[in-house]
This record gives C-alpha cells, structure tokens and sequence, in this order.
C-alpha cells in the first residue's frame, strides 16, 4: 500500500470513527427499540423507520503499521503478523507465551 493510499485510508478510518460517535446516541435508540417488548408495538416501529433513514457505514478496525484490515488483534490495533514479529524482536513487552 502506497503512503498517499494510506493517509486517505487512515483519514477516512478517522472520519467514520467521528461520525460513530456523534450518532452514538442512534445506536442506543436502536438498541431500545429492538428489545422485545418494545419492538411489538407499531408506534416503535414507525420510529425506527423515520429515525434511521441516513446510511450505514461500516467501521472497521486497520493495523496501524500495515493498514491490513484481516486479523487486528483490538487492544493493540495491530495485525497479528505484525504483533507476532513485534513481540519475538521484543519490542512490545510483558508479553509472553503461555
């Protein structure tokens, strides 16, 4: 991946992370909605329907190192090629095998 690719790619990563949590309180409406004692009756429906027109974007997470999008390990943001290497140079440390 080029650095010009990578830079759009993190900016974008950055701009959907934003536009999650500005909408978060979206996500707990859904959440509400969706429980089933709610989700019955039709008034809640009509609401979720009118209240979730705006299209979805998919946030995924990207290894900070490679920009690789398959097999991140969350706490660290890091593919697990990239860890596996980190760790056996020593480089991220109290980290062990079992």
């Amino acid at each position: 991946m080029t650095k010009q690719n990578y830079f759009k790619l993190r900016n974008k990563d950055k701009n959907l992370r934003y536009k999650f949590l500005k909408n978060e309180n979206q996500i707990l409406v859904k959440k509400v909605v969706n429980d089933c004692n709610i989700l019955s009756s039709t008034k809640a429906r009509r609401f979720y329907t009118k209240y979730f027109r705006n299209s979805k974007n998919l946030i995924r997470n990207y290894c900070l190192l490679t920009a690789n999008s398959k097999s991140i390990i969350g706490k660290f943001r890091l593919s697990r090629y990239k860890f596996k290497d980190l760790v056996a140079t020593g480089n991220l440390t109290g980290i062990f095998k079992f």
